[in-house]
Parts: C-alpha cells; structure tokens; sequence
C-alpha cells in the first residue's frame, strides 16, 4: 500500500467503503498502515474521520480503487430547499413594512408601464426607484418603529 492512494475494503472486520493510506509505521519490524475512511456505502465522499490501523497481513483485504465521487451538487441542493423560507421571510418583511413596500411595488408597476407606453427614461427612474424601496423594505434598513 502506498500513501495517499485509494484502497476499497472487501472484508468484514471493518466498515464497508472506500479508505486512503494517511501513513505507514514500523512497528516491531512490521509495517502498520494508518487508513482513512473517505466514502460512505455507496462510495459516495463523506468525511467520516474514521482512522483504521492494519497490519501487513490485513492488506490483501483492500483492493486498490479509485477517489470516491464528490456529491457535487449538496450545496445546491441546500439552498433550493431553503429557498422557500427566504421567500416567507422577504414576504414577512415586505408585510410589515406596508407603507414603504406598497410605494415601492406602485414604482415599479408604474416603471413597467411607462416603459409599455415607450417612456424610457420615466420608467428607468421608477423601476430603480421602486427597486430600491423594495431593497430597503426587504432589509433592516428601514424601521418605521
């Protein structure tokens, strides 16, 4: 076994999944391989921080393998399924501060009009300015008490 290489383990003493070498000591004239557990059962990456010591005898239960797969997309996964609650939230805020948001959202409807009837300019301004007002509405800028 080699350090920093990618071994699978087929036997039964330890936890299914894929290990890598971390190190290798000599102890009593034998060598003591120092393994890290790095996927789960499905051989996906997962860090376990489960750390095995074998010995030379132990390593013709692992077979040599490749990295396991990265999930990739966990990170998306996390924010579409936090998605809804940021729209709670932004529509909570939106409610309590109705004055402010209700002026704001009339901006902006008012720019996209303006912006139907060709007025391009007029309607820029609304449109930013509702922006704005929604964007102060939204955050903790605005207290009206």
């Amino acid at each position: 076994m080699e350090v920093g290489e990618f071994y699978e383990y087929i036997g039964t003493d330890y936890p299914t999944g894929i290990y890598r070498a971390v190190g290798v000591t000599q102890q009593d004239s034998r060598e003591r391989i120092t393994l890290l557990r790095v996927s789960n059962d499905q051989h996906m990456r997962k860090h376990t921080g489960e750390i095995i010591h074998i010995s030379d005898s132990e390593t013709d239960t692992f077979t040599q393998t490749v990295e396991p797969d990265k999930e990739r997309f966990r990170v998306v996964k996390s924010k579409a399924r936090t998605m809804p609650y940021a729209a709670f939230t932004i529509l909570r805020r939106l409610r309590r501060n109705t004055f402010l948001s209700a002026l704001s959202l009339g901006s902006v409807v008012a720019g996209f009009g303006a912006d139907s009837a060709n007025f391009a300019l007029i309607s820029t301004v609304l449109i930013l300015l509702g922006s704005v007002g929604i964007s102060v509405s939204v955050s903790n800028w605005y207290n009206h008490g």
